[in-house]
């Protein structure tokens, strides 16, 4: 049984390339043990995604019914949602309230990172950038998160457009530009504050798995506005881990195989991007992303 990793989108890959570095590291002198995973592109059709839908209740059924199709398809072990704004929604989802023990969102992950860091830096102003849909689900509201022991500055700073413009930017110019205004616009949402602790490096929050791919990005932001030391937390490696101590490899000719899934042809500029960036992680996950599969049955 594989386990499957679903996103609304390509930033989920963005784990998986680390998971099958980490993978291939413990395969080592081991040639005998493998394991199947699958990535299923959860976005219905070129330029509509989950943030482009009017409502909550075409998020669910849209999503809902991928995961029906996966299920009868596939039979994973398990399903990792790697992606915010679905992760938002999955208690609301019909299948996964059916089998709550299969499915799991990266939130959980992202929530655990942020009580720790301000376990160990209470004071720190923290900023949470994420996608418009992630920001209004709520999924990382500080009281979501932090029931006592509140920070003083906890920013959500939405980023619109900012996912779709890491796939398809291979240059990373316009990418540069765009986290430099979304920081920007974060710091100006808490700048008297800021002033009161002039001394305290900021906790900067990745919330979209495509963020992980561009993380340099944030870092070099915020140094060009001030801040040189930042305390970037990126849910993305620690799910890899997570992933790595819950499903062990097994004996199985082939070793580690992966195999990409989208509802529809990725275009050509997304293809050569994302298989630029994955392979500065893991040149075996951008061959098996450019060697996918287009199952348009997968959304109904």
């Amino acid at each position: 049984m594989p386990l499957l990793i679903t996103d609304s989108g390509l930033g989920g890959l963005s784990l998986l390339g680390r998971l099958t570095v980490e993978l291939e590291s413990i395969r080592i002198g081991k040639p005998e043990m493998g394991m199947n995973i699958i990535y299923v592109n959860a976005v219905p059709r070129d330029k509509y995604g989950y943030n482009d839908m009017d409502s909550r209740e075409e998020r669910i059924k849209v999503f809902n019914g991928l995961l029906e199709q996966v299920e009868q398809r596939f039979d994973p072990k398990q399903i990792y949602v790697a992606c915010g704004s679905l992760s938002a929604l999955l208690n609301q989802i019909p299948f996964v309230l059916k089998h709550p023990e299969k499915v799991e969102g990266i939130d959980k992950i992202g929530h655990k990172l942020l009580n720790e860091a301000m376990q160990r830096n209470p004071s720190a102003p923290v900023y949470v950038f994420a996608t418009p849909t992630t920001v209004s689900e709520g999924l990382y509201n500080i009281s979501r998160i932090f029931k006592r022991n509140k920070p003083s500055v906890y920013i959500e700073q939405p980023c619109p457009g900012l996912a779709s413009m890491i796939s398809s930017d291979l240059e990373k110019k316009v990418v540069q530009d765009e986290v430099f205004e979304c920081c920007k616009q974060a710091l100006a949402c808490s700048e008297s504050a800021l002033h009161q602790n002039p001394n305290e490096g900021p906790i900067v929050f990745l919330g979209c798995t495509h963020f992980s791919f561009r993380s340099d990005c944030f870092k070099e932001a915020f140094a060009e506005l001030g801040f040189p030391e930042i305390s970037l937390l990126d849910p993305v490696p620690e799910a890899a881990n997570k992933l790595i101590q819950e499903h062990r490899l097994q004996i199985q000719e082939g070793g580690i195989q992966i195999q990409f899934i989208s509802p529809y042809r990725l275009p050509e500029l997304e293809q050569k991007t994302i298989s630029a960036l994955l392979n500065q992680i893991s040149p075996q996950t951008a061959q098996a992303f450019l060697n996918g599969s287009v199952l348009p049955g997968l959304v109904l």
